[in-house]
């Protein structure tokens, strides 16, 4: 039978779901809904933070035909990847694009624009309300379109609104009720319309005391369950089939929509249903509320039907008219495997600094052979594992077997293989490198020693390069961001986060583990946004989002603030952007010129070395002389200074001493780089060691001064040598540059170099860096 529901005829397929996802990465699932008939139109339901990189990779990017965006919330799971997709899509030259979600949906849109800059695609933003609230449009005013539901000529998409279902009714009942009125109104004539229409009314007004009022509050929360989608047959008389796409956010969320009528109605294979994708997070998908949703427990009230369906159905196995349930997040599936290959190769030069993350030593690997199917009265299942693509399609009802109507029934097809990647192998991969390696006669590093540094850096924090690549991420390196993570030892320093580009606290989940990565996130003090690029800022939501207190015992209280240091528009974007209720997390901002260290300022764009410093006003004349004295001097103020008046600054009050208190460290200051408004580079220090940070820019005579000997400079190397010309226009760096800079910071300074352009894949050559700017082949250190 294969891993789906097969049939002996049926009418071909309607409709294709590609699940897009990886646990073990962080990257929660998106679904790509591609129809088969016609225009071949394509729609996404959630866009996870990671999703551009990982649909990149495999090679399933969304085509031109996208119509649509689908939202459930504005957790990053579910729309994190927005602004990568949307400079994805226009670099292919996408032209429209239609993004539909709850209340918020537009605001979350225009915040993103504060610092993604796209003339294409054409975005315009949907606002789905309930019945109720779609009267109370201005509830919400701002410029979104409104709409209770979307269609278009190929899918019909209902939203399951929590908490707005007051009527017991389903809400496909209704719309297949209201479709079978409009056929016969319109095969009858106009003059039955009226009268139909007429004794409609006076129903209605019978009814009316009867009916629940509408609740107090019209205007609905910013996330929904899930959606109901419809996709259309070739014809009126042809429907196509159904399925159900549900992401819960909590265990509140689970019981409602375990709840739900339309998710009762779809759960029994009603309304040609063919398959349910649980995009729910894991920890909500254990709890015992969301096990009427997976029906491994049935409520009361469904239990009743399923036995009634079944006492009418003459079929051996009633089972083949429930819709097969499809799990989106699979534990250990790795997606980002030609990273994973290069930290492979690398873990055989030096196991201690590029050790082989657990997950990609015991990835998920799909079964040989087709699931059997589980004890009645369980339905089909299967794992929506990377690339699986279940295929969606109608099958006409038997006119002997049914189950009390003659209703024909949806069908899936689930295939894991056709489009999956190679499956990772770690030791295939190890075996050949460390082949290569004898056969080059290049020996692994052993000890403590590491490229000639001394030993002893046991009070220095460790560094977790998550991304190096610049601008989009690709398929070897995700964007910009740098964990400094505290010694074991110590107590007082706490973690900072330089730079937090998309996927950031997914690459943390990679490479420490969800428990580490989660107590990483925990003890995060400081995250630093060095620009207003969206490679450097995209996953600050993300970084937020995690550190919500999972239990009693993690060790996060809700008061905890984490500091975000940054540009004027990463304040606007966190503040404008809607937050999922619940998940809101403490923060607090610091603008990034507050910490200038004294006498390195200069405003925005406007750096010492590079332009010349605009010359002070005269002085004003003197005023002249007083013709009465001045009155007497009051009282000093209880409290003030010595002299009464005022109080001297201290040097520890400044804000960059206050920032590096609350960090528990001991340094913390920034100075202005030329780049893009706002840029700034960072130099902070503990006790025992200092790094410098440049961020995007260009070499920087200040910052040589400012990290002067500083142990580590992790300086932006975009281009090689060869593009000089490229980067002074870009306003980048090159290899040897940023080689230079640290020689000019001094000898004790190590150099460590990222931000690669995504034109050198693997690495960049530093063989024939001219260290001292003279010409070729002075060699790099």
């Amino acid at each position: 039978r294969g891993l789906g529901r097969m049939a002996g005829a049926g009418s071909g397929d309607a409709a294709s779901v590609l699940v897009v996802g990886a646990d073990a990465d962080g990257v929660a699932p998106s679904l790509l809904l591609t129809c088969d008939r016609g225009s071949k139109r394509q729609y996404l339901f959630g866009c996870a933070e990671g999703f551009s990189r990982l649909a990149l990779e495999h090679r399933v990017r969304p085509t031109g035909k996208l119509r649509a965006c689908f939202l459930t919330s504005f957790h990053p799971n579910a729309c994190g990847g927005l602004g990568g997709t949307f400079l994805r899509l226009s670099g292919d030259g996408h032209g429209d694009l239609l993004v539909a979600g709850p209340s918020g949906v537009g605001a979350h849109i225009r915040a993103l624009r504060r610092f993604v800059r796209f003339r294409h695609p054409q975005v315009t933003a949907l606002r789905l309300v309930p019945p109720a609230a779609a009267v109370d449009a201005a509830a919400n005013p701002d410029d979104d379109h409104v709409a209770q539901s979307y269609e278009d000529d190929s899918i019909c998409v209902l939203p399951l609104f929590k908490r707005f279902e007051h009527a017991n009714e389903c809400q496909l009942c209704e719309m297949e009720a209201e479709a079978k009125r409009k056929r016969k109104r319109e095969k009858d004539g106009a003059e039955e319309e009226e009268e139909e229409e007429e004794e409609e009314e006076e129903e209605e007004e019978e009814e009316a005391p009867n009916k629940m009022p509408p609740p107090h509050n019209p205007t609905p929360e910013n996330y929904f369950l899930g959606y109901a989608v419809c996709v259309k047959g070739a014809g009126d008389d042809e429907p196509g089939p159904t399925f159900l796409v549900l992401d819960c956010g909590d265990a509140a969320a689970a019981k409602e929509a375990g709840e739900h009528p339309t998710v009762g109605c779809c759960l029994l294979g009603k309304h040609r249903c063919a398959a349910v994708f649980h995009a729910t997070a894991a920890d909500v998908q254990i709890h015992p509320a969301y096990d009427v949703c997976t029906w491994r427990c049935q409520s009361d009230a469904l239990r009743q039907k399923w036995r009634d369906m079944c006492a009418v159905c003459t079929h051996p196995d009633p089972r083949r008219y429930l819709p097969t349930h499809v799990n989106c997040v699979v534990a250990n599936e790795v997606g980002f495997r030609a990273g994973a290959r290069t930290l492979a190769r690398l873990e055989c030069v030096h196991g201690r600094y590029f050790p082989t993350p657990l997950a990609h030593r015991f990835p998920y690997k799909p079964p040989l052979t087709p699931p059997k199917m589980p004890p009645s009265p369980h339905p089909r299942r299967v794992d929506g594992s990377l690339c699986t693509r279940v295929r969606l399609r109608v099958d006409e009802a038997d006119p002997d077997v049914g189950v009390g109507a003659r209703e024909s029934r949806g069908i899936a097809e689930a295939d894991q293989t056709t489009e999956r990647p190679e499956e990772l192998d770690i030791e295939a991969v190890q075996g050949e490198t460390r082949r290569l390696m004898r056969d080059a006669s290049i020996a692994e590093v052993e000890g403590e020693r590491f490229d000639g540094n001394p030993p002893g850096f046991a009070h220095f924090p460790e560094l977790l390069f998550l991304g190096t690549g610049s601008a989009e991420p690709s398929r070897y390196r995700g964007s910009s961001a740098i964990l400094i993570k505290r010694a074991a030892h110590s107590t007082d320093e706490g973690n900072v986060l330089l730079d937090a580009g998309e996927g950031c606290a997914g690459a943390m989940k990679r490479y420490l583990g969800h428990d580490e990565a989660q107590r990483a996130i925990r003890d995060l003090k400081v995250l630093w946004v060095s620009h207003q690029h969206p490679d450097h800022m995209l996953g600050v939501r993300g970084v937020l989002a995690s550190r919500r207190p999972q239990t009693s015992g993690s060790g996060l209280n809700p008061g905890d603030v984490l500091t975000i240091v940054g540009p004027r528009s990463l304040k606007e974007w966190l503040e404008e952007s809607p937050n999922p209720p619940g998940l809101a997390r403490p923060w607090r901002f610091v603008h990034s010129a507050s910490v200038y260290a004294e006498g390195f300022g200069g405003g925005p764009f406007r750096t010492p070395q590079s332009f010349p410093q605009r010359q002070p006003p005269p002085p004003p004349p003197p005023m002249p002389p007083a013709m009465f004295p001045p009155p007497p001097m009051p009282p000093p103020h209880p409290g003030s200074g010595s002299n009464g008046y005022f109080l001297p600054r201290r040097a520890d009050d400044t804000p960059a001493k206050k920032l590096a208190r609350h960090a528990g460290l001991s340094r913390f200051e920034a100075l202005p780089v030329r780049h893009c408004p706002e840029a700034a580079a960072v130099v902070l220090g503990g006790g025992a060691w200092q790094i410098a940070y440049s961020g995007d820019c260009r070499p920087s005579v200040e910052l040589a001064r400012l990290a002067r000997n500083v142990d580590v400079l992790i300086h932006e190397a975009t281009f090689d040598d060869s593009l000089a010309d490229h980067a002074l226009r870009k306003r980048h760096s090159t290899t040897g540059e940023a080689l230079r800079m640290a020689r000019q910071c001094g000898e004790r300074t190590q150099a460590v170099l990222t931000h690669f352009s995504q034109r050198y894949p693997r690495g960049v050559g530093v063989e024939s860096v001219d260290l001292d700017g003279e010409g070729a082949g002075a060699g790099a250190p």
